[in-house]
């Protein structure tokens, strides 16, 4: 069965590009190729986030969802940082490749924001046994560990990230990577995707209240003050 991130992926590219066309025969080649790889560069985008976020998160996700691969200890967070580099870097290198600004750098803010929120190094250097890794880990930990980073920790700064990636950075992205792809010229904001980016804020910030209600017992544990811990659960459903 599709995961909800895939199938709000699909949708998400399928919704933007819908909103660049202007009558029936721009549904050409032209549009499904845009539509392809925005949809393939925002995939591994996804898996990206996902796979980092999963990777900060191993000892809360032993408490929340057990089941995942890392946190079952099917999956070996070698294993797991490779997979989420390369799919990152495939992400980055489509948006590059295919010679769309606004494909690229909507892929670029959606990679800093999707760090910024999960961001906690400690807990990854912890799990690692080699000397290179450590190495490495000491070097960045300075930098990954500030205290503006790790997003998820607080309501406002989570709320903020839902509203970046999901509301404006991604999809303006994707609408902009149509626009400018099927239509040329300058690529401008029409009356639709402001209405849609509104929708979409409206959605994702109310999204904050109820995502984290299944996870309250391990986000106490480790210190993530979510809404639904601060309000409590009762309040927040």
């Amino acid at each position: 069965m599709p995961k909800p991130h895939i199938i709000l992926q699909v949708l998400s590219v399928a919704s933007m590009s819908l909103l660049t066309v202007e009558k029936l025969s721009d549904f050409s080649p032209l549009f499904f190729m845009k539509v392809l790889q925005a949809l393939v560069g925002g995939m591994f985008m996804q898996m990206y986030v996902c796979g980092f976020n999963q990777i900060c998160d191993i000892e809360l996700d032993k408490v929340n969802k057990p089941s995942l691969p890392l946190a079952a200890g099917e999956l070996s967070i070698k294993t797991a940082i490779t997979v989420s580099a390369l799919s990152a870097i495939m992400s980055l290198s489509i948006g590059w490749i295919v010679g769309s600004p606004a494909l690229f750098w909507g892929f670029v803010g959606w990679f800093v924001v999707g760090t910024a929120y999960s961001a906690n190094v400690v807990s990854v250097i912890r799990k690692l046994t080699c000397v290179n890794d450590l190495v490495i880990g000491f070097l960045v930990v300075d930098v990954l560990e500030l205290p503006w980073l790790r997003w998820k920790r607080f309501p406002f700064t989570a709320a903020f990230y839902m509203l970046i990636a999901r509301a404006l950075v991604v999809p303006i992205g994707y609408y902009l990577h149509m626009q400018k792809s099927m239509h040329g010229g300058s690529a401008l904001l029409s009356r639709p995707i402001l209405f849609a980016v509104g929708m979409l804020s409206a959605f994702s910030v109310s999204t904050i209240f109820f995502k984290d209600i299944p996870d309250i017992e391990g986000d106490r544990m480790h210190g993530i003050k979510s809404l639904a811990i601060k309000l409590g659960e009762k309040r927040v459903s």
